[in-house]
């Protein structure tokens, strides 16, 4: 690939990327509940996925640093959504678990994000939704 190229495609993706990120905080306003921020959400989400965790567990799920995971924690506990227990093999351990709203929320939000990804991953031909997806694919591990 020529540098005149490469410049081309940078041009390019430096159109599309606020354009993405707009209709992705668009899209998530459609989905999310009044008052959830973008970190509780994928701190609500980690733990969905994952059960009780660690902070470090969350963090590395979520991409959520550390530091910042604590104030998130503490306003999900205070929404009622997750609470902190001392892990039983290791009583100096502390880990968050969902509770049963959090729970309930935690599912909400993944399926009403999911229903949004389907919309418009729809609305893609099979052929390009599969570039798309491998494109994506290759630049999250490109960040690992």
């Amino acid at each position: 690939m020529t540098d005149q190229e490469l410049t081309e495609y940078l041009s390019r993706l430096e159109v599309c990327i606020p354009k993405v990120m707009h209709g992705l905080r668009i899209m998530r306003k459609c989905y999310a509940a009044e008052g959830i921020s973008l970190s509780q959400e994928l701190t609500l989400i980690a733990l969905l996925q994952n059960g009780k965790s660690k902070m470090s567990q969350i963090s590395e799920a979520s991409g959520i640093n550390l530091s910042a995971l604590t104030g998130i924690i503490d306003g999900l506990i205070d929404k009622n959504w997750v609470i902190r227990i001392r892990d039983p093999k290791d009583r100096r351990v502390v880990l968050s678990e969902l509770t049963p709203a959090g729970l309930n929320q935690a599912n909400k939000l993944y399926k009403n994000r999911a229903e949004g990804i389907r919309d418009v991953i729809e609305a893609l031909p099979d052929e390009e939704r599969e570039i798309i997806i491998r494109g994506f694919e290759k630049i999250v591990s490109s960040f690992e």
